[in-house]
């Protein structure tokens, strides 16, 4: 992929074609290992949900997940130096020849590797850098396709006309004159996974014991794929729109649990581990 941009920078100046794919190739390594340190601290690999950042949104989420100081900067400098001195040692004591089948080889080794360990597919072992420009390139795509469909005729939306829902919840609940208290916690990085019997199973047994107590959804979908997003989503499935509801200046009017509640003589009050300002938390 680099080897035409060196090809054609080459034929105007070598030297520069040599410092410019050292800093492409310097800039992919730093990238590379922030993605491979963000999939290691969140579990995920890191997808377009990235184009819903500003600034101040991930440096608060890198913030609240790493200790910020002068040793967490450390390996952005030591692995593009680790880089340079393979480089100068491969310039000064290697040929073009061994260089070529050392690539091959590498490529075989590692090729081969993929087809025989299956769990080497999955998608915490992808390339960090190729499944973001994947993932970004895939949102782009299904966005600009769905920008150009007419859903007006279509029955298979069913959600995006006027419907009446049946009450199946009414009987599960014991209705009294008094007015009940309505706790709502939502807890970062809880999902599916660690609880009833998932992948980190134990890790929250008081939970895993109200499961069977309790009106338990176990296809929830939210529409976001970040938790600070999620209030619109759990409160009054709003749509994401294009960056997030929560990032619309002027917040248009909508019905949520919030607003209904506060109109059948509610108060709400909000608390919240991080910054309530994050994401215009305080806002909705």
């Amino acid at each position: 992929m680099v080897l035409p941009i060196y090809l054609v920078i080459a034929l105007w100046s070598r030297k520069i074609a040599t410092i410019f794919t050292s800093v492409l190739f310097t800039i992919f390594i730093i990238v590379q290992f922030s993605l491979v340190k963000y999939s290691l601290t969140t579990l995920i690999n890191l997808g377009a949900d990235v184009l819903g950042y500003s600034f101040d949104d991930a440096f608060n989420t890198v913030s609240s997940s790493e200790s910020i100081s002068f040793v967490y900067f450390i390996p952005f400098l030591l692995f593009p130096l680790i880089f340079f001195i393979i480089y100068i040692l491969i310039k000064k004591y290697s040929n073009s020849r061994i260089l070529l089948w050392g690539g091959v080889g590498a490529l075989v080794v590692f090729g081969g590797l993929s087809l025989i360990i299956d769990e080497s597919n999955n998608e915490k072992y992808q390339n960090k850098t190729a499944f973001l420009v994947k993932d970004i390139w895939k949102f782009k795509s299904e966005a600009s396709k769905m920008s150009a469909l007419n859903f007006s005729e279509r029955s298979d939306y069913p959600l995006l006309k006027p419907f009446n829902t049946p009450d199946v919840l009414t009987t599960f609940f014991n209705t009294q004159e008094e007015k009940p208290n309505i706790v709502f916690i939502v807890v970062e990085g809880l999902g599916s996974e660690f609880v009833d019997g998932e992948n980190y199973s134990g890790f929250t047994p008081y939970l895993d014991q109200l499961i069977n107590k309790s009106l338990y959804w176990e296809n929830f979908v939210s529409t976001t794929g970040r938790s600070f997003g999620l209030l619109p989503s759990l409160f009054g499935s709003l749509p994401y729109g294009e960056k997030g509801f929560l990032e619309i200046q002027n917040t248009p009017s909508h019905l949520s649990l919030i607003n209904i509640l506060k109109a059948n003589g509610y108060y709400t009050s909000f608390y919240s581990g991080d910054a309530s300002s994050f994401d215009r938390k305080i806002k909705f």
